[in-house]
């Protein structure tokens, strides 16, 4: 498999040591065999070191074996270049890594949604969760133009949010997402998605979530949430 085809620079991988992993970004695909990527804060690679490397492509998961050649830090920051050796695999198909943010979100009610109440039948809803809608519509009525909740975690392809007032959500949604993370203060809005699925969970099995598939999302609200998933890592090692 000939990686230059499949990766990118800025794209994301992680690397996976004996003792760890990180995750971190290509800086540079320079041929089929070497490679160049950022180095993680906390990561210390050394010559002749043997790492994994995974990452998430068009055609999937990619897994593959890579000897570290040099690796130079400069301050912060440090790139690393390492040569690829064996076969690389493709495991699954994968297509983002999400980042367990709470950001706060903001969806537009379709007024032509059918009302929850009403439903007696919906072949892509459980019952237990239709039941639960109907509970939580009843308790806090049922609201008019733009609801907020919060997300649970969030990728460049969607993200699962609380849906707790039990509303309906159908057609195309139209999402703003207020994020106040990692230095990033930033309003994005014009954001279109369609539900994917309802589901309950949590410690009493009881709350209701929605996973929100996003559509044609820019490249740069792309960037932005690649952003947000590469620093919550960070975090997350540094923790």
């Amino acid at each position: 498999m000939d990686l230059i085809k499949f990766l990118k620079t800025g794209g994301r991988a992680r690397i996976h040591t004996v003792n760890n992993e990180y995750q971190t970004m290509f800086n540079e695909v320079i041929d089929s065999e070497h490679l160049t990527f950022m180095i993680p804060v906390d990561y210390h690679p050394y010559e002749g070191e043997e790492i994994q490397i995974s990452c998430i492509t068009e055609v999937g998961l990619l897994l593959f074996r890579a000897n570290v050649q040099k690796a130079e830090k400069d301050g912060g920051v440090g790139v690393m270049t390492v040569k690829v050796v064996g076969a690389i695999k493709r495991v699954q198909n994968r297509s983002a890594y999400r980042a367990k943010l709470s950001i706060e979100v903001l969806i537009k009610i379709d007024p032509n949604a059918p009302n929850i109440l009403e439903a007696e039948k919906d072949d892509k809803v459980p019952k237990a969760v239709l039941d639960r809608m109907r509970e939580l519509r009843i308790a806090k009525g049922i609201p008019e133009g733009w609801i907020k909740t919060y997300t649970i975690n969030i990728s460049e392809n969607g993200m699962l949010i609380r849906a707790e007032n039990g509303t309906r959500l159908s057609g195309d949604l139209e999402i703003i997402l207020i994020i106040n993370q990692f230095g990033i203060h930033e309003t994005i809005t014009g954001i279109h998605g369609r539900l994917a699925r309802y589901f309950m969970g949590g410690r009493k099995e009881t709350d209701l979530f929605a996973g929100i598939e996003f559509l044609d999302l820019p490249d740069r609200v792309k960037t932005l949430l690649m952003k947000l998933v590469f620093q919550s890592q960070r975090l997350k090692k540094e923790d």
